[in-house]
């Protein structure tokens, strides 16, 4: 809840552990990025790249930056780093206005403070899966907030 003043995150409210609620917002980014069938499956471009949508390179990386600022929201959290640990681009939500805000939390980890070693705590979740994990969850080892950072390039 104490996200809620991040204008990038989804506004959500959680209740005994296991209930959660969220903002509405109805069309996720993957949508509109690419649109059709997404791109979860093998995209049999040509020797160049298939450019999927109409939106300008200013465009591009006025997405780029909003996605990136979302998880810098994360990663400088007063509390402490918080790792989102699924990014893709379906977790970020586009507003009506158009903002963009990041969602989906089900996967995300508050990173423990090692007062002994005065630094964070990596942990581990087992062998990743998907199309755009950092190689250290293939591999399961220890992690940290860089997995969302590598996830983020996979997917831009």
């Amino acid at each position: 809840e104490r996200l809620t003043a991040s204008p990038r995150i989804i506004d959500m409210y959680g209740h005994c552990a296991f209930s959660v609620t969220v903002e509405a917002l109805d069309e996720e980014v993957e949508e509109f990025v690419v649109p059709g069938s997404g791109y979860a499956k093998h995209l049999d471009d040509s020797e160049d790249l298939d450019i999927r949508n109409k939106y300008t390179v200013t465009e591009k990386v006025e997405i780029a930056l909003a996605m990136a600022e979302s998880i810098a929201d994360l990663h400088g959290f007063k509390d402490g780093i918080i790792v989102h640990d699924d990014i893709q681009l379906c977790q970020w939500l586009r507003t009506k206005e158009g903002k963009l805000k990041l969602g989906d939390f089900n996967r995300a980890e508050v990173m423990l403070w090692d007062d002994e070693a005065q630094e964070y705590c990596k942990y581990n979740n087992g062998q990743g899966f998907g199309n755009y994990r950092a190689p250290e969850e293939f591999a399961a080892e220890d992690l940290n907030e860089q997995i969302d950072v590598f996830s983020m390039g996979n997917n831009i």
